[in-house]
Order: structure tokens, then C-alpha cells, then sequence
């Protein structure tokens, strides 16, 4: 058998006829009928040209035969084809041996196809190499599988690695085969050292860093189905509140899947509202209790004049204080939810603003006096009412918690584009633990009851300047008196809407 050049088909010697059975036309119906491209080349002088091409490859490749035969299968290749691995071809036929790739080539309308390549040196019966045998299959479609496949699993990496959420997995036999950065965070224990551990073993290794008298770990019995588990207490590393999840991962290497979530957050969100529920419930039923207790007793029996006009006042001072509290829950709840939005905000003058909050003040039922430095003459932004309420609160406080007296200096300056109002008294002072508290809801320094109020008061300050973009700083020292020094940006034409 012999093949024509130019031509795809091998071919019979003239004059001779072939049997059905002849090898020779079962060759030829073979490469015909391959879906895989065929090429046989030869090698002469140094050089090698393509002598045969099947109706696979030119189907693959979009070119006709006579633009194909005496080229060197170079044409296929284009700018984004690897020169490595056509390195590595050229390297092994120059050494006589086989080769098998994937390429990025051109078809003959620009279009690139990923083309498996596998090429077999032919050679001849004194075992000169004249010949390659290259096989060719269009992979493309295989190629944009496993690039999918490489794209997803680099995401899930990439998730697994950046998660604050702990995941470990561990294979059908019961052993750890994975663990990312955030399970380490949470049990400090190292990844490298936590490899093959078995389930029970981490169980120790977990049940090891919680407070002993909780709820503890146990996955050792776990029947398939997904299931939240107790939360745990730890307390090493540090103390945090863990919500585990067991999880069944469904493939040979990731049959149990553990999950744990740090809910210290929401825990602490919890107990703070519970704390918040409490202690609110507290605040409102003691003036409750005055008002409906005198009111009672006045519908009962008669009472002297002076007496029941001490009643009546007392009735009066909670109602007050309760309206007040109400007042001020109410307060926080709106501006909480709303953010601000609400705020109408409009250039405010900083002298004019500290001045009519100084004349609102009921300084009369206290013995301390304000002296008022120089304030500089300039604007802040914002919603005057609640900028007013903040200021307010700042020097009730300390005219509330100075009983003896004293001086509260009143004072402003501006650096930048920042104004910071101070307000500093001689009062009681606070201290270190009750100066870590002063913004917690319903927290009072004084824990005898016989400085009024609702201890809502710096709360509410706290969140009204931030809102305004500004920020609120207390120092204080017990038996020293108290600084509070608020901040808030300087009104700039352009930030004023026009």
C-alpha cells in the first residue's frame, strides 16, 4: 500500500484489484470513518510535510485537503498556542519518540479548538524513522468542562479560606481530610496537626477548650441527617459562643461535614436585650408603683391636707419621670430605626445653639453654676432640635452629678474641620468600670437613687452625634468630676444644601 500525495485516501497500485477483505481498503475505510483527526507526515531532509490528512481532520480544522498536503502542520498554531509544549513536540521528534498533548490551535476561519494530540514515530524496515503518525481529537468542549470544574473548585477555596465560618470534613473511614483557616482561628488548633485525627479525636481535642460545666461536643453518634447542635461555650483561644452544625457531605472523602458558626454576637445581642427588657420593666413599674400605691390610698381613707398635698406631688414627680423615661425609650427606638433620615438638617450656629441650651437648662434646682468660655464663631450641620437634646443632656448630667456644687466650664474650639464642644465638671466623678458602662442603656453612676434620671441620657448623646458624623469621648475620675467632649464637622458651604 502506498499513499497519493494530495490526496486523503490511501491507495491501490494501479492495476490491481483488491478483494472486499483487502487491508488495504479496510485501512482506508477505517481513517474515513474516524471521528478522530489523522495526519501522516514525512520526514526528509530534515523537514516534515504532511502527505496524508482524513476527512476528520479537515472537518476539525475547516481547510480542503490541497491546502493541507506539503505544509507543515505549523499552520494550526496561532498567538495564544503554547511555544512550551510546541517545544516539547519539535524536542521529541527530533528525538525519534512519541509524544501526546493539548494545544490551543487555529482553524482555518480563526476560530480556536483545543486539540488532544498524540503522535507516533512509523518507522521503516531498516528502523529509519520517515514517518509520524499524528491522532487529533477537538476537546474544546471537554477543555471548558474542566475549566468550569477548576474555576468552581477555586471559588469554593477561595470561600472555604476567606469564611469567618469553621468547616472540617471527614472521609467514610471517620477521619479528618480537611479543615480551613477559620477552624483553626476558632480552636487553635493547627491544620497541619489535625489531619487523619478520627472524629472522636477531635471531639477531645474540642470538648478540651469549653467551659466545662456546658454542653459539649458530640458527633460520634450522629445518623446522617443534618443536625444543629447545642451551642458551645469556649473559652480557648478566648472565651466565644460556638453554634455547631453536622452536616452529611455526600462524597467518599467529605462524608461528615462539621460546621461551626461564632454566634457570640448574637449571644450578646441576647442577653443585652434580655438585660434591656429587665431593667426597662424596672424602671417603669417603680414610678408605677409610687402612682398607683398614693393613688390608692387617697381613694381609700381621708388624709390631712399637707399630706395629701405631698401625695399629690409625689404622684406628679413620677408621673413626670415616667413620661420622661417613655419619652426618651421612644426617642432612641425612632432615631435607631430611622438613622437619621428623618433629622432635618440645616446650618446651625454653634454660639446660638450652647447659648438657648444653657437658658433651657433647669439650673435653679442645682447649686452648681456654668461659666461659658469664648465660642467660635461658626456653623455645624445638622437637625438643631436633636443637636440641642445632645448638648442638653451633657449639661444636665453634669449638673445633676455635681450635688456640692462647683464650677462646669462650658468650652469650644475647632481644629481642622472639626469643632469639639467640652463640657467639664467638678461633680462625683466616675470610676474606670462605670466609665466602661456610661453609654450602655439604663447604666447610672449613681446607684443610690437620689440623683434623678433614666439613665438613657448618654445613650441617646452617643447616638445623635454620630448620626451627625461626629463622635462623643468621656474621661472621668471618681471624686475629680467628669469631661465630655463632643465633636461634629464644621459646616462648609458646599456640604450646605442649596
Amino acid at each position: 500500500m502506498r499513499i497519493e500525495p494530495g490526496s486523503t485516501q490511501p491507495s491501490r497500485r494501479r492495476g490491481t484489484q483488491s478483494p472486499a477483505g483487502d487491508p488495504a481498503m479496510l485501512f482506508q475505510r477505517a481513517l474515513s470513518c474516524s471521528h478522530n483527526g489523522v495526519v501522516i507526515s514525512e520526514v526528509c531532509d530534515g523537514h516534515e510535510t504532511i502527505i496524508f490528512v482524513n476527512p476528520a481532520f479537515l472537518n476539525m480544522t475547516g481547510y480542503q485537503s490541497a491546502e493541507v498536503i506539503g505544509k507543515s502542520c505549523a499552520f494550526l498554531q496561532g498567538p495564544l498556542t503554547d511555544q512550551e509544549e510546541i517545544a516539547y513536540i519539535r524536542a521529541s521528534l527530533a528525538k525519534g519518540e512519541g509524544c501526546e498533548t493539548t494545544l490551543l490551535n487555529y482553524r482555518k476561519d480563526g476560530e480556536t479548538f483545543w486539540n488532544h494530540l498524540t503522535i507516533t514515530p512509523v518507522p521503516d524496515a531498516d528502523g529509519v524513522i520517515r514517518h509520524f503518525v499524528g491522532v487529533q481529537s477537538n476537546v474544546s468542549d471537554i477543555h471548558a468542562r474542566d475549566e468550569m470544574i477548576r474555576d468552581i473548585i477555586c471559588r469554593q477555596e477561595v470561600i472555604f479560606t476567606l469564611t469567618p465560618d469553621g468547616f472540617a470534613t471527614f472521609d467514610e473511614g471517620g477521619y479528618l481530610s480537611y479543615a480551613n483557616p477559620a477552624f483553626e482561628r476558632m480552636t487553635g488548633c493547627m491544620i497541619g496537626d489535625l489531619y487523619g485525627i478520627s472524629v472522636a479525636e477531635l471531639e477531645h481535642k474540642i470538648n478540651a477548650l469549653l467551659r466545662p460545666t456546658t454542653n459539649q461536643l458530640d458527633i460520634s453518634n450522629w445518623q446522617g441527617q443534618e443536625q444543629k447542635l447545642a451551642v458551645l461555650e469556649m473559652l480557648i483561644p478566648r472565651q466565644r459562643f460556638i453554634k455547631p452544625y453536622v452536616l452529611n457531605g455526600g462524597s467518599a472523602s467529605a462524608a461528615i461535614v462539621l460546621h461551626l458558626r461564632d454566634v457570640t454576637h448574637e449571644h450578646e445581642v441576647d442577653r443585652m436585650k434580655s438585660e434591656f427588657l429587665t431593667t426597662a420593666a424596672h424602671e417603669l413599674r417603680t414610678p408605677m408603683a409610687s402612682i398607683m400605691g398614693f393613688a390608692e390610698l387617697l381613694k381609700l381613707q381621708e388624709f390631712p391636707q399637707d399630706m395629701v398635698q405631698d401625695m399629690l406631688d409625689t404622684i406628679h414627680r413620677q408621673s413626670q419621670r415616667l413620661t420622661s423615661l417613655l419619652n426618651e425609650l421612644l426617642d432612641l427606638a425612632r432615631i435607631e430605626a430611622r438613622r437619621g433620615v428623618d433629622f432635618k438638617c440645616v446650618p446651625v450656629s454653634l454660639v446660638n445653639l450652647i447659648n438657648n441650651t444653657i437658658q433651657a437648662c433647669p439650673r435653679e434646682d442645682y447649686p452648681a453654676r456654668i461659666i461659658l468660655n469664648d465660642l467660635p464663631d461658626i456653623q455645624v450641620f445638622g437637625d438643631w432640635n436633636k443637636l440641642q437634646q445632645a448638648v442638653m443632656n451633657v449639661i444636665v448630667n453634669a449638673l445633676k452629678y455635681s450635688p456640692s456644687g462647683g464650677s462646669i466650664h462650658i468650652r469650644s474650639w475647632i481644629e481642622g474641620d472639626i469643632c469639639s464642644i467640652e463640657v467639664k465638671d467638678q461633680g462625683i466623678g466616675m470610676s474606670p468600670a462605670h466609665l466602661e458602662r456610661v453609654f450602655e442603656r439604663f447604666f447610672r453612676a449613681d446607684a443610690s437613687g437620689n440623683i434623678p434620671g433614666t439613665g438613657l441620657g448618654m445613650c441617646l448623646v452617643k447616638e445623635i452625634i454620630e448620626l451627625h458624623r461626629g463622635s462623643v469621648r468621656v474621661s472621668s475620675a471618681l471624686g475629680e468630676g467628669t469631661v465630655v467632649c463632643l465633636t461634629l464637622p464644621v459646616c462648609k458651604l458646599s456640604s450646605v444644601p442649596g
